[in-house]
């Protein structure tokens, strides 16, 4: 069950400097913590959220200044610089949630596709080498043409890139679909040793083609392995 402890704490912090700025990422905190208890069976962890949220919420407004006080609760003596502070912030919040909550559906996305039947042996090929499109095919038995519409769709999801070796291109993971193999341990089919770094060449080749991927696989997925169902 999400914990919600971390508001009590910044809370506690919050009163004793005296302060209103929130840390930094406590929006991203926030969010996942919510999202965590809407997707639950279970009433606790709505009334759970509720209950902290609620608490914290009226603990901020007992010492807010009178002008951010007007605001939130509609007076009309608010200002409007008042008014559009706090308009900004009720945004950036439900932002930030539904931000937070697309990033999940599309790293969920991600790593269901590297798992599908379609697409699984290529990841598994590529885990410990780097392989064109040739050598590709012979190992897994199909035809060139195939596996370069399977290549061209993971390239497109972003977990598949590729650079010039002479004469042969050759195709090789992108640090995404290695967090998803790390975080899942899909084994290699091959029998050669996992490189514990990836190559200098092949990282030029990446950074010749991060803007290309979706914005969600430009940096590395961080795959949190849950210890227990509904736990963060």
């Amino acid at each position: 069950m999400p914990s919600w402890t971390f508001l009590a704490d910044l809370k506690d912090e919050l009163e004793a400097s005296r302060g209103h700025e929130f840390p930094a990422g406590i929006a991203t905190i926030l969010s996942d913590r919510i999202i965590a208890a809407l997707s639950r069976d279970d009433r606790k962890g709505l009334e759970d959220a509720q209950a902290a949220l609620e608490e914290f919420y009226y603990s901020r407004l007992r010492c807010a200044p009178a002008g951010a006080l007007a605001a939130a609760r509609g007076d009309e003596g608010a200002t409007d610089p008042e008014v559009a502070a706090f308009s900004l912030g009720q945004l950036g919040m439900a932002h930030a949630v539904v931000a937070r909550a697309a990033s999940r559906r599309i790293d969920d996305d991600f790593e269901r596709r590297l798992r599908s039947k379609a697409l699984e042996r290529y990841v598994r090929l590529l885990i410990d080498t780097e392989l064109s499109g040739r050598e590709l095919a012979e190992q897994l038995g199909k035809d060139e043409a195939e596996v370069s519409r399977r290549l061209k769709v993971l390239r497109q999801i972003g977990a598949v890139d590729c650079r010039r070796d002479g004469n042969r291109v050759v195709n090789f993971l992108t640090p995404a679909a290695r967090a998803v193999v790390r975080a899942r341990n899909m084994g290699a089919l091959g029998a050669a040793a996992h490189p514990s770094q990836m190559r200098p060449d092949i990282l030029d080749a990446l950074d010749n083609h991060r803007q290309e991927y979706p914005q969600a696989l430009r940096q590395p997925l961080i795959l949190v392995a849950l210890s227990g169902r509904g736990q963060m």
